[in-house]
């Protein structure tokens, strides 16, 4: 059964050690959903020439990606991107999308709303 995450009077009754436990309250975990479709000409080597500056753009905000890298047989990229030891914000997300954009080897980068990484997803 999901837990919801904005039930206030749930949360008065949680001490510190419960709300950080169940990740509430001031200890949510706030992630971003990203999609990216590639040039289909991109070849194995642009590939990682884009995959290593993609890590290090997510990496600068002091982000992480989890999710799947299609390579040159699937043109596409699709996972969630969290912040390490804090919730990434808009700014980040936004900063993201944008730099894929402005790619050659990218034909779209979406980036979806901030959601709650524990509970979020339901």
């Amino acid at each position: 059964m999901a837990r919801s995450s904005d039930s206030r009077s749930r949360l008065r009754r949680l001490n510190r050690r419960q709300r950080k436990k169940a990740h509430l309250g001031e200890f949510v975990e706030m992630v971003f959903d990203l999609r990216v479709q590639f040039q289909p000409t991109l070849d194995e080597a642009g590939y990682d020439l884009l995959w290593s500056a993609l890590v290090d753009q997510i990496e600068a905000h002091r982000l992480h990606f989890c999710g799947i890298w299609g390579g040159a047989d699937d043109n596409r990229l699709q996972g969630m991107i969290g912040g390490v030891h804090h919730s990434p914000s808009n700014d980040d997300r936004n900063a993201i999308e944008q730099w894929l954009q402005a790619r050659p080897e990218v034909i779209s980068a979406s980036a979806g709303p901030l959601v709650d990484g524990w509970y979020g997803w339901g």
